[in-house]
């Protein structure tokens, strides 16, 4: 009993040999014995790379202005709707003419009594009853009286500044006007011009005359040509950017109005027939940036110099040159000297 239990286990040693010995046979070894690692690789060729940048942007009339009151009084009316389209001058609204802070029944008072006397030194002038100057002294009153009516009734009875299409009303009737707060938009809608913020360094690249793209996410199809007419030439004080406008024409069916947020495209450089790579080529060790390409079956390490980057593809300076044999999937795994083998992916 005791040689056969000394046999199983004699030819178990070897079955567990035999087994390691086939997993070991099974990973790919170099000449000298070494593992290699299984890599992608991509010969490298010239290119052109093109950085494109968006910016969030708010739609503004051409010309657009704010309807605003200077009396804090009652709203009384409201004489037009969003989308209506008005002329300079035309009354949108107006307030309580017998609020507290209004002087308008006052002076309409004093211009009709001024009137009356001016109508009847009219008719003594030409009885020969008065003097010309009697008469010239009451139409100087009447049109002091006039012009301080005019004056009262301005302020209660708020007219449309510009020509264009109301594109906000803020009040309802009944609130009381706040002067510090606009109480509708008109604007002219046939163009707009977009509004957004750029740091310094994209700022540099947005110069006046740039043509620029405009997108709006709920019409994925729309896109409209613009162009840059205004670059801040100094940051604002707090978000440290630089305003920038660009001008544009509305569509045929004006479907863009001001207020809509929308995306502003830009090409912010562009190079042709340059050395590009994949990002994720690119190995970072502390402030290096390295490369691997393959030489005779194993990886080698190259420091590389960078330029441009759209995210994706990255130029290359220096470091490596096209045509030569590179690593764009595996390299964190690899150390100069490792064996590789292409396993696509």
């Amino acid at each position: 009993m005791k040689s056969i239990s000394i046999s199983i286990m004699f030819l178990g040693f070897v079955l567990l040999a035999a087994g390691c010995k086939g997993k070991e046979d099974a990973t790919p070894k170099n000449q000298s014995g070494a593992d290699t690692v299984a890599v992608s690789i991509q010969q490298i060729i010239k290119g052109d790379l093109t950085i494109t940048k968006s910016f969030t942007a708010t739609l503004e009339g051409e010309e657009q202005a704010n309807l605003t009151a200077k009396l804090a009084e009652r709203i009384t009316s409201i004489r037009c709707k969003v989308g209506q389209t008005v002329h300079a001058g035309e009354v949108l609204v107006t307030l309580d003419k017998a609020g507290p802070t209004s002087q308008y029944l006052q002076a309409e008072a004093a211009y009709k009594n001024a009137a009356k006397d001016l109508e009847r030194m009219k008719a003594l002038l030409q009885e020969g009853a008065i003097s010309q100057q009697m008469h010239d002294g009451a139409q100087t009153q009447c049109s002091i009286a006039k012009a301080n009516f005019d004056a009262a009734r301005s302020m209660v009875e708020l007219p449309a500044p510009i020509s264009g299409i109301v594109t906000a009303i803020n009040v309802r009737i009944g609130d009381n006007a706040n002067p510090m707060m606009p109480l509708m938009t008109i604007a002219k809608i046939g163009s707009l011009k977009a509004i957004f913020n750029a740091g310094d360094a994209d700022a540099a690249k947005l110069s006046i005359g740039k043509q620029v793209t405009i997108t709006n996410e709920a019409r994925p199809d729309l896109k409209v040509t613009g162009t840059i007419n205004q670059v801040a030439s100094s940051a604002d004080d707090q978000s440290r950017a630089f305003e920038v406008k660009a001008s544009l024409q509305n569509t045929s069916d004006r479907w863009l109005r001001p207020g809509m947020f929308c995306k502003v495209s830009s090409v912010l450089d562009s190079k042709k027939d340059i050395v590009t790579i994949p990002v994720s080529a690119v190995v970072l060790r502390g402030t290096d940036k390295l490369v691997y390409v393959v030489e005779n079956g194993k990886a080698v390490e190259r420091k590389i110099q960078s330029g441009l980057s759209d995210g994706m593809q990255i130029e290359v300076l220096s470091g490596v040159k096209d045509g030569e044999a590179l690593i764009v999937i595996g390299a964190n795994e690899l150390q100069n000297g490792t064996p590789v083998r292409n396993q696509t992916k």
